[in-house]
């Protein structure tokens, strides 16, 4: 029992780096975590941003997620005020030292469908490291800026 509240605890911190330290970085301006269950991100608003995604998320790339808001904007999560990490198995193929192909795929359909820049760090996950990958999904986030900040772009 205590072993399991240390590691929530500590997944708990690691949010809180991406919220204060990451996304700052290579986002701008300030952010908070949308904690479990307060963020509408996988519920069906139909016209409202987020929920509108759900349906075409599912893939390679989502896994272990959770909605970042800009710090003070207020109404429903858009990507406009919102970006997504997420920590997927497979999204890095270590041993090839490359993105898999349906991972990249999976990327390409987030730019193309919904303008989502998908950055990945193979070694910034806290979920399994070794097994996880660190995603980040946002509208702003540009491929030619990626390698500056030590990601790579998936589209």
């Amino acid at each position: 029992m205590q072993a399991q509240e240390s590691e929530r605890t500590a997944r708990r911190g690691v949010l809180g780096a991406y919220a204060s330290e990451l996304l700052p970085a290579i986002l701008g301006g300030e952010w908070t975590v949308c904690h479990h269950g307060a963020s509408p991100i996988w519920q069906p608003h139909k016209g409202r941003g987020f929920g509108d995604y759900a349906r075409s998320f599912p893939g390679p790339l989502i896994d272990h997620t959770h909605a970042f808001r800009r710090a003070g904007m207020r109404g429903p999560l858009t990507w406009r005020n919102a970006a997504l990490t997420s920590e997927p198995y497979d999204a890095f193929a270590r041993e090839a030292g490359g993105v898999p192909a349906s991972a990249a795929e999976h990327a390409r359909h987030l730019r193309a469908e919904h303008g989502l820049g998908s950055w990945l760090h193979p070694d910034l996950s806290a979920w399994f490291r070794d097994w996880t990958s660190l995603v980040v999904i946002a509208s702003a986030l540009r491929p030619e800026d990626a390698a500056r900040f030590g990601f790579t772009a998936l589209a």
